[in-house]
């Protein structure tokens, strides 16, 4: 439970470099009625994903949040997770704007993709096989009021 005082961030940006190309992670908690949306942004495609498509597990730390990338065919199955950390970050009430948006505290974070082969077709694999690459992310959080 946040202190006295103080309230969440709700809006945060955070871009890294994934072999060599630029990504971005934008999450707001209160974006539509309906709840929070991540968008994840690489080589020009933006995918966006609604609360029903997000996986969330709270933490001290702050909260992980977890969507499917998608999923390969025959003859081995394979399905990509991204998994990324929202830092938990407070605000002062007493320095909260009425309406708009703070200025932005820095924050890094990191996100993990995970890669799980699964057996199928003729090719079976004797287990599943997961693989994991972790990217370092930059940038802000905002309280935002509009």
């Amino acid at each position: 439970m946040p202190p006295l005082n103080t309230i969440a961030a709700n809006h945060y940006v955070l871009s890294g470099n994934r072999s060599g190309s630029p990504i971005q992670v934008t999450y707001a908690t209160e974006l539509s009625a309906s709840g929070a949306v991540l968008s994840y942004t690489a080589g020009g495609e933006t995918s966006i994903f609604i609360p029903g498509q997000l996986s969330t597990d709270d933490l001290e730390i702050g909260t992980l949040i977890s969507v499917s990338l998608g999923s390969g065919g025959e003859p081995i199955r394979t399905a990509q997770v991204l998994t990324v950390l929202i830092p938990e970050v407070l605000f002062s009430t007493a320095a909260s704007p009425s309406a708009g948006s703070t200025e932005g505290v820095d924050i890094a974070s990191l996100l993990v993709f995970t890669q799980v082969s699964t057996p199928g077709g003729p090719h079976f694999l004797p287990a599943a096989a997961q693989s994991y690459e972790v990217v370092m992310l930059q940038g802000k959080a905002y309280l935002d009021t509009n």
